[in-house]
């Protein structure tokens, strides 16, 4: 009956690991008892990624870290959390045990940064740099010394297992916005809206 009045029957949902939400956590469990027997899959991409997956069709919602500018066919929200994101490296590292650290110090080691799948050269930076299209990849790479990385605090907090340290740069840590995103052309169903009502009240 729900599928004949419009409901969709799976709702995909993509969302950053720089955004960490309890009310996302609450929200499922209404979500779940609202809509028993919907399909719900989530998955987990960063910045343009994300954006693709929308204009793509295959997700029809994101939770991605606030860009200057969206593709027209998207429609967005900054919710009301924000995160932090900080510099980890393990406490082997050299740079765990450096006094003083600034940009200098950070060019002199290897980055660990992210880079997105769609666009991966887009943000290269110069200098030695490692790359993977995942924070969570990120932090297993610092957690085993090849290089500091910007990561998002609540990441190193659950699931960092005391294994990274926080390194102490001026600019750092920074906060970060998160926005929703929905296509215009093809917008959520019942379901779907009804979640980004949740998430945006």
């Amino acid at each position: 009956g729900q599928l004949a009045q419009g409901l969709e029957a799976k709702l995909t949902v993509a969302i950053s690991d720089t955004y960490q939400s309890d009310r996302f956590e609450r929200s499922l469990i209404d979500f779940e008892q609202r809509y028993p027997d919907l399909e719900l899959e989530c998955l987990i991409a960063e910045c343009d990624d994300l954006i693709a997956l929308v204009q793509r069709g295959r997700a029809h919602i994101a939770f991605a870290e606030l860009q200057p500018a969206y593709p027209p066919d998207l429609v967005s929200a900054t919710v009301d959390e924000c995160t932090e994101i900080a510099l980890f490296v393990s406490p082997r590292h050299a740079l765990a045990s450096a006094s003083h650290i600034d940009q200098n110090s950070l060019r002199q080691h290897r980055e660990l940064r992210l880079a997105t799948i769609v666009n991966p050269y887009e943000t290269r930076a110069g200098g030695r740099v490692w790359s993977a299209p995942s924070y969570l990849m990120l932090l297993e790479m610092a957690q085993r010394g090849f290089g500091w990385a910007p990561l998002p605090r609540w990441l190193v907090t659950r699931w960092g297992n005391g294994e990274l340290v926080e390194l102490t740069v001026r600019g750092w840590p920074r906060p970060v916005a998160v926005d929703a995103l929905w296509s215009r052309l093809h917008p959520p169903g019942p379901a779907g809206s009804w979640l980004l009502e949740k998430m945006l009240a």
